[in-house]
């Protein structure tokens, strides 16, 4: 993704990249089916948490 917003300044991109995932991360529900919330929601919100951890890591 990173790629696409080449563009972007580094520090917008991190700032604003990390606010969307952390935006996702916040949401009730990932996914629609009820299997894929049970299977997946936990992995899912940890890894998008951790990416913002990452990101902000980098920037800060």
């Amino acid at each position: 993704i990173r790629a696409e917003y080449a563009w972007v300044p580094e520090e917008t991109y991190r700032r604003e990249r990390g606010r969307i995932l952390a935006g996702f991360a916040q949401r009730d529900d990932l996914f629609t089916t009820p299997w894929f919330r049970r299977r997946y929601m936990h992995t899912a919100r940890a890894n998008l948490l951790r990416a913002v951890r990452r990101l902000e890591a980098d920037h800060g």
